[in-house]
Formats: C-alpha cells, sequence, structure tokens
C-alpha cells in the first residue's frame, strides 16, 4: 500500500502550476501601480497596468478571481496568447473552477501544440478528476516532445498504477531515477509497484534506498509489510518501531505492530499496540495514517482477540462489540457474524 499517493498527486499538480507561472511570465522585480480593484480597466503591454502582471500579482495575492478577471481582459485583447490561457488556466484551477482551467489550457494547446508543460499541467487535471486514461495520454505527449521531463514520467507512473499497471509504473519510476537519482518518492512508488506484483524482495531493496534518501515513517511501514510477508516478522517488527519512533500517532505502523505480535504470541504488547492504534485514528489531526473504517473495525477485532489470550474477558467483549458494530455499519455482514460467534466464546 502506498500512503502517500493522494499528496503526492496534489503537490504534483500544484507544484506544476507555481513552475508554469514562473516560466512564461515576466519576472515580478517590477513596480506594480496601486490599483482599487478587479473592475479597473488594463492594457496589455502598458507597464503601468499591464492585464497580465497585474493578473500574476493578484495569484501570488492568492486573490483568484481578481486574477481571472485580470487575464481575461488580457485574452480579449491578445486573443492568441497561449501563455495567457495557460495562466487563466492556473488561476482558474487554484479558485476551484476544473472544467474552467482544462478549457483554457485545452485552448493553449490548440494555440501551442509543442507545450510540453501544458499537456503535463493538463493531464494533471484529468487525473483529479479521475479521467486516468486521458492523463496517461498527456503525460505520453509531454514525454515525447521533452524526452527527460522527469514530472511527467513520473505522473505517469501514478496514474498507470492506479489503472493497475504495475509494470507500466515501474518502467516510468525507472525513468525518473535514472533521471533523478536522489528522488526518494520515485524509489518509494517503484517499491510499492514491485509490492503489488509480489516481487517483494525488489521492493525491500527499493524501500531501503527511499529509506537512505529520506528516512520517512510511512517508508519503514510499507518495507516492514514486505518483511512481514515474506516472513521475516522481526525484521517487519523493527521497522514498524522505527515508524513509530519517528511518528509515535502513526495508526498504521501500530496496527501492524500489534498484528505482528498477535503472530509472535506477545498477546499484552499486541493489545497495547492496537489500542494506540485506534486512539491514534481518533485523533483529529492532519495525520495521513490513520486507519480507515474497515482497518479500524479489524484493530478492534483484533484487541479483542488479545484481551481473551490474557484472561481479560469484559475488555474483550467491549472490543468485539465495537468491532461488530463497525462491520454492521460497513455492510459487512461475513465480519459482523464472526464476530458475533466470538462474543459467543466468552459466555459461561
Amino acid at each position: 500500500m502506498n500512503l502517500h499517493l493522494k499528496w503526492h498527486w496534489l503537490l504534483a499538480s500544484w507544484m506544476a502550476a507555481a513552475n508554469l507561472i514562473a516560466i512564461i511570465s515576466p519576472a515580478l522585480t517590477q513596480t506594480l501601480p496601486y490599483f482599487s480593484g478587479s473592475s479597473q480597466k488594463c492594457q496589455l503591454g502598458n507597464p503601468q497596468n499591464d492585464c497580465n502582471q497585474l493578473g500574476i500579482y493578484s495569484f501570488n495575492l492568492r486573490e483568484y478571481r481578481k486574477a481571472i478577471e485580470f487575464f481575461t481582459q488580457a485574452i480579449q485583447q491578445a486573443p492568441n496568447r497561449a501563455d495567457i490561457y495557460v495562466n487563466r488556466g492556473i488561476a482558474r484551477r487554484q479558485f476551484g473552477d476544473i472544467e474552467g482551467a482544462l478549457a483554457d489550457y485545452t485552448q493553449a494547446l490548440a494555440l501551442k501544440p509543442d507545450f510540453a508543460g501544458i499537456y503535463y499541467s493538463r493531464g494533471n487535471l484529468f487525473a483529479q478528476q479521475g479521467n486516468l486514461f486521458k492523463a496517461v495520454e498527456d503525460y505520453s505527449k509531454a514525454i515525447q516532445l521533452e524526452p527527460n521531463y522527469s514530472e511527467a514520467y513520473y505522473a505517469r507512473g501514478l496514474a498507470l498504477r492506479r489503472l493497475g499497471d504495475s509494470a507500466g509504473a515501474i518502467a516510468d519510476y525507472t525513468k525518473v531515477i535514472e533521471l533523478q537519482p536522489d528522488n526518494h518518492q520515485a524509489y518509494h512508488n517503484r517499491a510499492v509497484a514491485k509490492a503489488v506484483l509480489g516481487n517483494h524482495f525488489g521492493a525491500i531493496e527499493d524501500y531501503t534506498k527511499a529509506i537512505n534518501l529520506n528516512p520517512n515513517a510511512n517508508y519503514y511501514v510499507n518495507r516492514g509489510r514486505s518483511h512481514y510477508i515474506l516472513g521475516n516478522k522481526q525484521a517487519a517488527l523493527a521497522d514498524y518501531e522505527q515508524a513509530i519512533k519517528k511518528e509515535p500517532t502513526n495508526s498504521f505502523a501500530l496496527f501492524y505492530k500489534g498484528n505482528t505480535l498477535m503472530d509472535l504470541k506477545q498477546y499484552q504488547a499486541a493489545g497495547d499496540a492496537y489500542e494506540l492504534a485506534i486512539r491514534a485514528s481518533g485523533l483529529t489531526t492532519k495525520s495521513i495514517a490513520q486507519l480507515e473504517p474497515a482497518n479500524l473495525a479489524k484493530a478492534y477485532q483484533n484487541l479483542g482477540m488479545a484481551r481473551k489470550q490474557i484472561g481479560f474477558r469484559q475488555g474483550a467483549l467491549e472490543a468485539w462489540q465495537k468491532a461488530a458494530n463497525l462491520y454492521q455499519q460497513l455492510g459487512n455482514i461475513e465480519k459482523y457474524q464472526e464476530v458475533m460467534e466470538a462474543i459467543k466464546t466468552l459466555q459461561p
């Protein structure tokens, strides 16, 4: 599992926007005149009130609606300027108008079809919408225009992985690593793809390279999972401990630690880990490592098993009742019935 894929996707899209603004627009080192509002008329090419520069200025102030209005005035005065369509598309995206941004990027490409960066940015928008086939098509066009476009390879790898093409994703991440040998995210995501294909030895090798470059807690968690699947439970436990040391509220690390300790018949320690995982999942933080409902239900179920093993029958009953409620809410009748049968074993 890759705990970071979604975050990486959004970051890549934002970085593409920020970089394009910088590439296609004049440096904002000149002093811009005071302007009272976006209703003010501007004149493209006039250093005193250039529409495009005012749009960029507003964008940098996060005044996206105002930026869009300035860029629109600029387009009205120069309808064949691809760069201004790009700028308005970026502003529209930040404003939340994805369809408007797509329309602007498409128009920019009609005017300048060799603009690799716009194919990349439009691909990010398609990916954000879940239109992964179109995203892959745009990333491929960007790569065709710029064969060493590492960001496009990386983004296409993410899209291919989501489409179930792990082999294609591995090929793209390998190209990213060739172009950027210190890209820890590419090593990590290539490891995830290898693990999906059952190549856990190769995955561990890549996870280790990612960890050496950036000892991220979730990298340790995922390497621990591969160790566990290969039967090396002590190595898995060591990785989960490293993850918890770096991020004490990492619910996944705590959950998988509990699972490993259960296998090792260390029931008290396993119960403690599950309790911490459950508690961490209830924190109102921006943690990216909180258990989803299915794993939370499983944590309660396993906690009940651990408590029963140490003779804490009332605690087992409470945990199993919570697990049963969660499974029922999820519509998982099979797991609900399994827990209810476990509860019967506690009856005298």
